[in-house]
């Protein structure tokens, strides 16, 4: 999560894209509001846009197998990005208070 925010923070230029995560992660990240799963990443995730869930990863297809689950998130930035640094900074850190 910290490196996928870090990435969004200082790179307005990615748009769009999908990430492969440990499932429980990305379940976090994609969450709607009041979702049982719903948290400081998701809130933290929807600053910079949309996030879902898209597919699923068997942890068959690692080798060695983890004892992990992993899911594809794709996200979609927002059009008219929230830019401004200090409304950002007192969010997450009215978030991290709250969760």
């Amino acid at each position: 999560v910290p490196v996928l925010l870090h990435m969004l923070e200082h790179f307005p230029s990615i748009r769009a894209g999908v990430v492969m995560v440990q499932a429980e992660v990305g379940e976090r990240l994609a969450a709607p509001p009041g979702s049982k799963v719903y948290g400081s990443p998701s809130v933290k995730a929807a600053w910079y846009g949309a996030f879902r869930t898209a597919g699923k990863v068997s942890r068959q297809v690692f080798w060695p197998v983890p004892n992990v689950d992993s899911i594809l998130i794709a996200f979609q930035r927002r059009e008219s990005p929230l830019e401004s640094e200090d409304l950002r900074l007192a969010t997450f850190a009215l978030v991290a208070g709250a969760f």
